[in-house]
């Protein structure tokens, strides 16, 4: 946020905007930039207790203008002394925060200076919270500049977090922002700090993102979010925490709010009013309201055991009489849980276990709080193991390994024998990280089905649909998320995904997360980071990192490493993809055995279409596997389905050019240039002379930036050397840079131009 622009203004500029909207850094930066200039400046700070004081204003601002009066000099009235001041002072910016606290005498004295008939000496900007006290009303003729500050859109918050983080933050942070941030930059940095404090940020390679997407920022006791909360006296305190859990009632909240704390409807009423003088809480035509979510989260962590169960209490009644009256299915469980024995306990229990059920495969952390919760209540054994199964199995769908260990290891053996037969078996398999076998149907049978789904899916078998396993994208684990982002073609949130799972250190993230990250750097012309990524996941099975390495070493023009890797990796697993890529291979280097034994394995219909479609130049195959890959909603399979068709099916070679575009859109450089010439050899046109001079020089840059001897550009590019060679010359001549050194320090610091684009080969870019 820039300060306020006085150039040319009237005398008295007014910053208005809802508490946290960034009032006080705006008038940081216009001092700032003020005293830059050479422009004297006096900036001060009120507070609500400065109100109440007469004079306190121009007390403030006399002492710090001459602080050393003249002695014997007799005392003027303090208007006339702050008057005459002021006008000795010519081109003087006074900047007042929080302003609406001035006292009325000082405020009127600076008006009189400000609406000065020959002309105010001095400036002054003002900073005013929405709903505060109007004490610098605005007299009949004085001139005024309002500037009123909004919350944030929704893109320009995640672009302040960024900017905090100095990085750019992953959608499951970004959602985090705007779910609690909503807008204000005051709670967004709360919202930084909380996940920050509570262990929750990773920061890598200029990516920001969550360990664990379900958590919820632990708001500092003392950030200055809660700063207002702190003036409060204890009662308005308690009103307002109170508020903050019993919001969702509306209109019925005060009337809760005095049950729940013993307070009259008067006591209520002066409180609420209070609080929403200090900015912490607003009343609309939806009741009373906490001003931000951060904000509320802030005021609920204050709460003490007592005050948080009575709360619950109040709710959970409230809601047992009238249903309807939350609208929030999770709304209940939660006060249930934190009510615990102050309700029905065998009623609070039986909502708990059919909640936690319910919920078991879309909110797996909630559902494991609610079983907690309901086993502490009824004192069973049974519960207890219930709970932490589920407990365990929520947090293996968070990707919480190690966590979910903690909690099974002391079940098999310390309380191994309040376990039922059924539950051991599901602990050990848990603990295993291996899941029974569905039956034909592909359902899952006995106790803990939907923990036994979750196992499957996350567990062992990585290589699953996570959103098919019952879980919402936006709760996925790192690793999940990456590959579902993969899949549907979001490329930079899948890389920036990859490289956070493994800052983060998720158990689990090594084939999926490695193997995603190198075909998308691959694709990005950077094959050399590709390799280091696959070489640091050495130790994961080969079978599932094989297709980007075999990608990798048939791009950098090594076609025996490629089919050696396919053939180590299909003695271990018979897996579709493998035998496509050794199909491939084997008609590209005249191998009829490999060819016939992958037309020979038995594949599921898309990689047998595919493979047909390959060795045998099959054109209703091709067509076949198009329809499939149309169907997956992959755009990166479908754009190699397609190039596949054309060239080993002679299908209609325009469908180079949807599979073109398709790679446009991932911004996938290297593989639109292999595109390129096989379009050009068929006589289909995908770009205009201009544009591919363009995407030629940026993919030639970022190659260079990546490391890439002369060799190993002609193989990636499909040129000679000595046409490289050529190429580099003319690249250095029309950017005038003149060694590689130089052209790669320019993509590496994203001002490489070519036309009017930027290349930039960092991180996630």
């Amino acid at each position: 946020m820039n300060g306020v622009d006085l150039r040319g203004g009237p005398a008295l500029t007014v910053v208005t905007g809802p508490p946290g909207v960034g009032r006080s850094y705006a008038l940081r930066a216009t001092a700032v930039a003020a005293a830059r200039q050479g422009t004297p400046v006096l900036a001060l700070r009120l507070a609500p207790e400065d109100r109440g004081e007469p004079w306190y204003l121009a007390g403030r601002i006399l002492a710090s203008l001459n602080p050393a009066r003249p002695s014997g000099r007799a005392a003027e009235p303090p208007a006339a002394a702050l008057a005459g001041l002021l006008r000795r002072r010519p081109g003087l910016i006074l900047v007042l925060d929080d302003a609406q606290w001035a006292d009325a005498e000082s405020a009127e004295a600076i008006r009189d200076v400000l609406d000065d008939p020959a002309g105010s000496p001095i400036l002054c900007v003002a900073a005013v919270r929405t709903g505060g006290p109007p004490v610098l009303r605005l007299r009949p003729g004085l001139r005024a500049r309002v500037v009123p500050l909004r919350p944030r859109r929704a893109d320009d918050a995640v672009a302040l977090a960024a900017r905090m983080l100095r990085a750019t933050p992953h959608e499951d942070l970004a959602a985090a922002l705007r779910r609690y941030g909503v807008g204000l930059p005051a709670a967004i940095d709360a919202v930084v700090t909380g996940y920050r404090d509570a262990g929750q940020l990773v920061v890598a390679d200029g990516r920001a993102g969550l360990r664990d997407p379900a958590a919820v920022p632990l708001i500092p006791a003392g950030h200055q979010i809660l700063r207002p909360v702190h003036r409060l006296d204890q009662t308005a305190r308690a009103v307002a925490r109170a508020l903050a859990v019993l919001q969702p009632f509306g209109p019925a909240a005060p009337a809760l709010i005095e049950r729940a704390l013993g307070l009259t409807a008067d006591q209520v009423r002066r409180q609420l009013a209070a609080a929403r003088t200090e900015g912490i809480v607003r009343c609309g035509s939806g009741g009373w309201t906490v001003t931000s979510p951060a904000l509320a989260l802030g005021l609920v962590a204050g709460h003490g055991p007592y005050e948080r169960r009575r709360i619950a209490q109040v709710a959970v009644e409230t809601l047992w009489a009238d249903p309807s009256a939350v609208t929030d299915p999770h709304y209940l469980p939660d006060r249930l849980a934190e009510a615990g024995a102050s309700v029905d306990p065998d009623r609070a229990v039986a909502q708990l276990r059919d909640v936690a059920t319910a919920e078991a495969g879309r909110s797996p952390a909630d559902a494991a709080r609610w079983w907690a919760a309901a086993a502490e209540l009824s004192g069973s054994a049974a519960d207890h193991a219930e709970a932490a199964l589920s407990e365990a199995t929520a947090m293996l769908r968070r990707g919480l390994r190690d966590e979910a260990d903690r909690v099974l290891e002391p079940l098999l053996t310390a309380y191994a024998d309040d376990l039922t037969p059924a539950q051991r078996d599901e602990a050990v398999a848990l603990l295993a990280g291996t899941a029974p076998d569905a039956d034909a149907a592909g359902r899952y049978t006995g106790p803990g089905r939907e923990r036994r789904r979750a196992a499957a899916a996350l567990t062992g078998a990585r290589g699953g649909d996570p959103v098919a396993a019952g879980l919402h994208p936006a709760r996925l684990p790192l690793a999940d998320r990456c590959l579902l982002d993969f899949r549907a073609g979001r490329w930079t949130a899948a890389l920036d995904g990859a490289v956070l799972a493994e800052a983060a250190g998720k158990a689990g993230t090594g084939p999926s997360v490695a193997r995603v990250a190198a075909e998308v750097l691959l694709a990005q012309g950077r094959p050399a980071r590709a390799r280091t990524v696959l070489d640091a996941a050495a130790d994961q099975p080969l079978h599932l990192l094989a297709p980007a390495l075999t990608d990798l070493h048939r791009a950098l023009g090594d076609p025996q490493a490629a089919a050696r890797t396919v053939r180590v990796a299909l003695d271990r697993s018979a897996a579709g993809e493998l035998w496509v890529l050794a199909a491939e291979l084997a008609a590209e280097h005249g191998d009829p055995v490999t060819a016939r034994a992958a037309r020979e394995a038995p594949l599921p219909a898309y990689w047998a279409a595919t493979v047909r479609m390959i060795t045998d130049g099959d054109a209703a195959a091709a067509d076949e596997a198009v329809q499939w890959a149309r169907a997956l909603g992959q755009p990166y399979e479908l754009a190699r389905t397609l190039e596949r068709a054309v060239r080993w099916a002679g299908r209609n070679p325009v469908a180079l050019a949807e599979a073109y575009e398709i790679l446009g859109d991932l911004g996938a450089l290297l593989h639109r240039s292999r595109l390129r010439r096989a379009a050009r050899e068929r006589g289909v046109s995908v770009a205009g002379r201009a544009e591919t001079v363009a995407e030629g020089d940026r993919l030639l840059a970022v190659l260079v930036a990546d490391g890439l001897s002369n060799k190993e550009l002609a193989a990636a590019t499909q040129n000679s050397e000595k046409s490289v060679e050529g190429r580099l010359s003319r690249l250095f001549a029309r950017t005038g840079y003149r060694s590689r050194v130089e052209l790669a320090t320019a993509v590496l610091a994203g001002t490489f131009p070519t036309g009017a684009a930027t290349v930039s080969a960092g991180p996630g870019r």
